[in-house]
């Protein structure tokens, strides 16, 4: 069966509609990447702060137990308290 015009007006218009469809779809890809590069950013960034904080704590820690140290240490060289006579 031999094509006609209206068939070549058909096929041109299918043309069309798929680069048209390929470049929607290319825009929403390149949106999708660049809200998940932003998104990925801002996990990083998070992760980074709570490392920090962490990081902030564990020194926080390591001071308190300086300074409990020497307390700690005059505990553990006295004798145990003989338990209450009743």
């Amino acid at each position: 069966m031999p094509l006609d015009s209206q068939d070549f007006e058909l096929l041109k218009s299918i043309r069309k509609a798929l680069r048209d469809g390929d470049e929607i779809t290319a825009n929403m890809m390149r949106q999708m990447m660049e809200a998940n590069n932003k998104s990925s950013a801002q996990t990083a960034a998070a992760f980074n702060r709570v490392a920090a904080a962490m990081e902030t704590l564990t020194e926080e820690i390591r001071g308190l137990r300086r300074d409990i140290a020497p307390d700690l240490e005059k505990k553990k060289l006295s004798p145990p308290a003989p338990p209450p006579q009743h």
